[in-house]
């Protein structure tokens, strides 16, 4: 059958009427296009277009699965916590900040010192139009806050990183992609399921600033004026997403990255960039699921991955659920791997059931490798909790400080809580009473 038929058939068998959700067999066939596999053989296809685009998409993958699930998709209807998510999250000090200044000579209480010159940098959610469908404080476009003191004067300015899907939505005057709560574009308008907001964080490496967004390639940002200059791939040698949060080797120089794939494998994939800023190399790491692995961690010898059972499963909003969900009977686990050998040989070691969104510190300590992150027991990736639906004060996840001594030669692991009498903390660093 040509490709045509193909996509003609698919889309008479899958077709669902407005408004009305699917039918048993609509689900099934979704399934079956969701279908890990038949996705990474499809993926396999257009492997170069991938890396060379980040998230975009072209040809057979975009217009084969993509086309067709968009049209089931749209009769999804996931109404969790709607009004809530808006009501936190586009407010308050949550409000997005649209405008874009330069203010030169601020004014400074006391003295700044003239040996302190430098740029105080931080990165954010700013979304430029009201978001499509359910929106969470991690899908605002990003935008750089910056101080620069030089010489005993201090003066700011704040831009907008402005993406790819930035810039398209800005020429159109609206928002086209949703975030990460919601089923991706499907239909890949302009040839993107997902918009790369750049919105998570920055980095320093190799002469150039890079605005960072977990789900797609970095964005290398000119200083001091903020301004953008284009997707960083690496000369092309990127090869899957990028971390919000790599680490740079203060001895050697090099950069140490992950990239996790919400959909097909491989799930994970582990990135060497050279102290020059030379993609060394890219290797996969078999996970058994598509999992959220938001930061990992370095030692002298080796890196650390956290898989915590926090799974993507696109599937769920087709019963009205949330596409990510922690799965409590799923284990997590500490994986380690010699950074300067076969770095194809990884060890795992259980932990107690947990979620470690970020790491604090890592080291060795004779046959022991040493983690401190923060560990919430488990988690609903910061989306407001009401007190068993009667109201009350909106609850997050809360978060303590661990230790974990992983014994390389014995297996073991030790988990300790940093400072029992500590009161807990929420994501925003709020003390919990």
């Amino acid at each position: 059958m040509q490709r045509k038929e193909l996509i003609h058939t698919l889309a008479i068998a899958t077709a669902a009427p407005d408004g009305t959700r699917p039918s048993t067999l609509q689900r099934r066939f979704m399934s079956a296009l969701m279908d890990s596999k038949f996705l990474a053989n499809v993926l396999q296809m257009e492997r170069s277009s991938i890396v060379n685009k980040g998230p975009s998409v072209t040809g057979y993958y975009a217009r084969v699965p993509y086309q067709i699930l968009s049209r089931l998709s749209t009769t999804a209807r996931v109404n969790i916590l709607a009004e809530d998510m808006a009501d936190f999250y586009l407010t308050d000090n949550f409000a997005p900040v649209k405008q874009e200044i330069t203010a030169d000579n601020l004014t400074v209480i006391g003295e700044l010192p003239q040996e302190l010159n430098g740029i105080f940098l931080r990165n954010g959610p700013n979304p430029q139009f009201e978001p499509i469908g359910l929106y969470h404080w991690l899908d605002g476009d990003g935008m750089l806050h910056a101080v620069n003191i030089s010489n005993g004067f201090a003066s700011y300015r704040n831009r907008y990183i402005r993406t790819e899907g930035f810039e398209i939505e800005q020429k159109q005057g609206k928002a086209i992609w949703p975030g990460l709560l919601n089923l991706p574009r499907f239909d890949a308008p302009y040839g993107l399921m997902m918009k790369n907001t750049g919105n998570t964080s920055t980095i320093w490496h190799a002469g150039k600033l890079l605005a960072l967004w977990e789900a797609g390639a970095p964005y290398e940002i000119r200083l001091p004026d903020l301004e953008t200059v284009g997707v960083h791939t690496f000369d092309g040698q990127l090869a899957s997403t990028f971390t919000a949060h790599p680490k740079v080797d203060a001895q050697t120089g090099e950069m140490i990255a992950i990239g996790f794939a919400p959909i097909a494998p491989p799930y994970l994939e582990y990135s060497v960039v050279s102290a020059e800023g030379k993609m060394l190399r890219t290797l996969p790491i078999d996970i058994p699921a598509p999992v959220m692995m938001h930061d990992f961690a370095i030692t002298e010898h080796y890196t650390l991955f956290l898989d915590m059972p926090l799974v993507f499963s696109p599937m769920r909003i087709m019963q009205d659920q949330l596409p990510i969900k922690f799965e409590k009977q799923n284990p997590s686990r500490i994986g380690i791997v010699h950074r300067h050998g076969d770095n194809r040989t990884i060890r795992w070691f259980n932990i107690s059931t947990c979620m470690l969104y970020h790491v604090a510190n890592a080291w060795e300590e004779g046959n022991e490798v040493v983690l401190i992150a923060t560990r919430a027991p488990d988690t609903y990736l910061f989306i407001p909790q009401k007190d068993n639906g009667e109201g009350g004060d909106t609850e997050f996840e809360h978060f303590r400080l661990y230790l974990y001594r992983i014994n390389l030669a014995t297996g073991v692991v030790k988990e300790e809580l940093l400072n029992s009498n500590d009161t807990p903390r929420n994501f925003l660093g709020l003390t919990m009473t």
